[in-house]
């Protein structure tokens, strides 16, 4: 009877080298195409909150300086508004939050969030934005360690600090999103594009 011959050590190694390289290679990919969704889900939320603004305003009325609050009934979240606000403050609304980071709470206390509002074009009007609603801010995602007040950083450092490699998405006033790479605009045109009266012509790369 023939013995049956098994798999030497050099042969199990070799194999177990074949597929630490194959997972090496496919991992990076795997995180890419997960990434890539994460994305995809964060520039559909700032488009459902692009039309949650103008169903709540329109262009005679101002933009809510608590937007967030204010947003929630165009959101299928009314019954949010209706609770007690110490219970309202640990809920987590999915819209407000980038995928690709961790929940904030915002200073309200209502929603945790990713997001935030250019305090710059808060109380002012659609129709009324000196530079024009397509090249100005109305909203963008922050990474939950570096957000806060916009209108007290002349570097807008929550603007561009976002858990996406290199870029942000960001939601204009005229209601249009683009994913903006931070690493080829400078702090001068974020600062632009942030302020509604500043009276510079804006060209986006």
């Amino acid at each position: 009877m023939k013995n049956r011959r098994g798999f030497t050590m050099i042969e199990l190694v070799v194999v177990l080298g074949i597929l630490m390289l194959l997972m090496a290679i496919l991992l990076p990919a795997v995180q890419c195409v997960r990434e890539a969704a994460r994305r995809t889900q964060c520039l559909n939320n700032h488009k459902q909150l692009g039309v949650a603004y103008f169903l709540a305003t329109d262009s005679s009325q101002p933009i809510p300086r608590d937007w967030a609050v204010d947003l929630l009934p165009f959101l299928d979240q009314k019954a949010l508004c209706d609770l007690p606000v110490a219970e309202a403050a640990s809920s987590s609304v999915a819209i407000f939050n980038c995928p690709s980071d961790t929940p904030w709470k915002s200073v309200t206390g209502i929603v945790s969030g990713n997001y935030q509002q250019n305090g710059f074009v808060s109380l002012l009007t659609l129709s009324k934005i000196p530079d024009g609603c397509s090249s100005t801010v109305l909203s963008s995602e922050g990474r939950s360690e570096f957000i806060g007040a916009w209108s007290n950083s002349p570097a807008a450092m929550g603007f561009v600090m976002s858990p996406h490699s290199s870029g942000n998405h960001v939601l204009f006033c005229d209601g249009h999103v683009r994913y903006l790479d931070t690493d080829q605009i400078s702090p001068e045109l974020i600062e632009a594009i942030l302020r509604p009266n500043d009276g510079g012509i804006v060209s986006l790369p």
